[in-house]
């Protein structure tokens, strides 16, 4: 329950906020999704824990006709109450297979694999997602998580198979550790909600933790000052400690949501156990430091069984999660007791420290008492313990305060306090003019960066054509807008003296100087192959010369097409769909060629689609930065708006239609900046009414 959100926060737990409840139904091997197994509130449906499994590696377990009846079924997410499978040395393959209602058929699916190894998944033979990187060893496997849901699509087969290339080398190290070492697959429909929901989720928790720790990191910073200037006012010392350890937990909380390294659960149980020990002590500390001339016994009892918690945690990491949480609560049970018999004593200050425990018992027991059901569900604010906390440094940070400020007047002229405020006037001071003089490097070296940045911009656009060619039969227009100063969107053509016309459209990784360089190398190998007439052979010939500069993780997306006569033969590299206005029929034929990008895998099977063209046909190539346009109300404009308006315009002049097209767009962001590069060519053969 949030009640113990000091201390379960830090617990591992896979699959954590976003985890459904619903399971898709099961029919023997065969796992069928209806659309009543996606009544979550994001239409989620968490996929079976067992799954078939073989010890071992080979690429045939990706065929979805692969033959996996003998296989064993196994739990995926591998418990620690459980042995590993049969044969595990580190690396094996999981299958299921699964059919989904006709009814969900062509709607966009979302997938999230909660690990703690690295994996492979296909999609009916296909590669879907590679999260990780999976080896034969230890050293060869880099084990990552994952925190988003990303897209996929089913085509219209009766029968799907995930097959998941599987690897965890220290998986008896997890188990070890009290925690999972394999995984567990959730896929969901409303794609857009949830990251949105996400996304806001993930805000409004990185802002309550970021505000928790800039001001206790500003207390506790000011009383260590105190401390400094004052030694023999020890508390302000421990208070400054007691502060750093809950800014400590609270960073191992943010790590623990938002950590992508599985091996970081393997010290989070330890790590929370020491931390919950060490805010118990020093609160004891800093209490009888304050309300006691001396330290008690108890404490160096409490000192004693205190590092006997932290000793036996790391040593033994499946010992029972509680026992660290139980003594944080008996460390703040005897901190509330002593203040109480202050307060009974009419200790100076003593009822300031009394706010300070009432602020945050009073939301722990708020919580509490939501959880059991005595309060109506979401009726407390989630980060209620959170401003509990800060509510008990607020008033022990007065209390301190005020009694540093009256021993001070007794201990203290006026004299020295004069000094004191001049002695932070010149460190004051200090600050500033290094803050000036660093602000004047940072000026400088932004002017250098921005003078770099358009000297890239000016030569990526003189390597785009000045103009369309003229052609007797083709009618050419072309526009790009970047993202940033140096963008990732390209666009080319190559006129040849037999009349035909090759264009080349591409879209490579990302944005900015990396991208430039991607975009150079492209026109390259366009220039030296664009005139082949296999456009099969200028990719493979281009992925080839691509992976051998090892540009690192960049690839490009390309669309090829030649214009021969009244045929257009055309090829796609992750590119999205082209499209087609048809005069005779007025409607937009959507031509989809599946591919990956240049640069990503050899020998890849691109395909090649002849197409016949007539008079007054339109052609429209773009990127995908056009469709993939955001609004302010995060709503993507889409493939579907942006083929019903090429088919409201297409019959204009290829100038006039990309005209509208952005103009469509701006009015659709409505001022937002576009998050990607957005590229249009269009051509229209000649002869047609428009």
């Amino acid at each position: 329950m949030r009640f113990a959100f000091l201390f379960m926060m830090m617990i591992p737990v896979m699959g954590g906020a976003g985890v459904p409840a619903a399971r898709a139904q099961q029919d023997n091997t065969v796992f069928f999704i209806n659309a009543d197994s996606l009544q979550g509130s994001f239409g989620y449906a968490a996929l079976p824990p067992a799954w078939s499994f073989y010890p071992g590696d080979d690429p045939a377990f990706a065929d979805p006709d692969f033959d996996d009846s003998t296989w064993t079924r196994v739990q995926t997410d591998l418990p620690p109450d459980r042995p590993l499978p049969d044969g595990w040395d580190g690396l094996g393959w999981f299958r299921l297979r699964f059919r989904v209602d006709p009814a969900l058929r062509g709607r966009p699916f979302g997938f999230r694999l909660n690990q703690f190894g690295a994996s492979e998944l296909y999609l009916d033979g296909q590669l879907l997602y590679t999260l990780g990187q999976v080896g034969a060893t230890a050293a060869e496997t880099k084990l990552r998580m994952q925190r988003l849901y990303h897209v996929f699509s089913l085509d219209d087969r009766d029968e799907h198979v995930f097959a998941l290339r599987y690897a965890n080398h220290d998986a008896e190290r997890f188990h070890r550790a009290n925690n999972r070492a394999g995984f567990s697959l959730y896929i969901q429909t409303n794609v857009n909600e949830t990251l949105r929901e996400r996304r806001a989720e993930s805000q409004s928790r990185r802002e309550s933790w970021s505000f928790f720790i800039g001001l206790g990191g500003a207390i506790a910073l000011l009383h260590l000052f105190l401390f400094a200037f004052y030694p023999k006012a020890i508390e302000n010392l421990y208070f400054a400690l007691l502060i750093g350890a809950f800014i400590v937990i609270a960073f191992t909380f943010i790590q623990n949501e938002f950590s992508t390294n599985p091996r970081y659960y393997l010290y989070a149980g330890p790590l929370a156990h020491t931390l919950g020990v060490s805010i118990g002590l020093f609160a004891l500390l800093f209490g009888y430091r304050v309300f006691y001339d001396r330290l008690p016994r108890s404490f160096y009892v409490a000192v004693v069984l205190g590092l006997a918690i932290v000793g036996l945690v790391w040593i033994n990491r499946q010992i029972d999660l509680g026992i660290g949480y139980l003594a944080l609560v008996a460390a703040m049970a005897e901190l509330l007791r002593v203040v109480i018999v202050a307060m009974v004593r009419k200790k100076p200050g003593a009822w300031i420290a009394g706010l300070g425990m009432a602020s945050v018992s009073l939301s722990f027991l708020l919580i509490f008492m939501e959880d059991i059901g005595l309060l109506p569900d979401d009726l407390v604010y989630n980060n209620m313990p959170t401003f509990g906390v800060l509510g008990l440094i607020l008033a022990m940070s007065v209390f301190l305060s005020r009694n540093f400020a009256e021993t001070n007047r007794k201990l203290r002229a006026q004299l020295v306090r004069g000094q004191e405020l001049s002695d932070q006037k010149l460190e004051n001071e200090r600050r500033l003019h290094e803050q000036e003089m660093h602000r004047q490097a940072l000026e400088a070296d932004y002017k250098l960066q921005r003078q770099e940045l358009e000297e890239a911009r000016a030569l990526q656009l003189s390597m785009l054509p000045a103009a369309m060619p003229e052609h007797p039969n083709l009618e050419m227009a072309a526009y790009m807008q970047t993202a940033t100063e140096v963008g990732g969107d390209y666009y080319d053509y190559l006129a040849e003296n037999n009349g035909t016309l090759t264009v080349a459209v591409g879209d490579a990784t990302g944005h900015g100087m990396k991208a430039g360089t991607m975009v150079t190398a492209t026109k390259s190998l366009f220039n030296a192959l664009g005139h082949e007439p296999n456009l099969l052979h200028i990719f493979d010939r281009s992925t080839r010369a691509l992976k051998e500069m090892n540009l690192r993780k960049l690839y490009m997306a390309l669309t090829l097409a030649k214009f021969e006569g009244d045929r257009l033969r055309l090829a796609t590299a992750g590119m999205p769909p082209t499209l087609i206005f048809r005069a005779a029929t007025g409607r937009v034929e959507v031509i989809r060629l599946k591919g990956m990008p240049l640069g990503s895998f050899v020998n890849f099977p691109y395909r090649e689609e002849i197409l016949d063209l007539a008079p007054g046909d339109t052609v429209l190539f773009m990127s995908d930065g056009f469709p993939e346009l955001f609004n302010d109300q995060e709503e993507m404009l889409g493939y579907d708006r942006a083929v019903e308006v090429f088919e409201g315009v297409a019959d204009q002049a290829p100038q006039a239609i990309i005209a509208h097209l952005v103009e469509l767009g701006r009015a659709w962001t409505n001022g937002r900046p576009p998050d990607d590069d957005m590229t249009f060519v269009a051509i229209k053969v000649r002869g047609g009414d428009g």
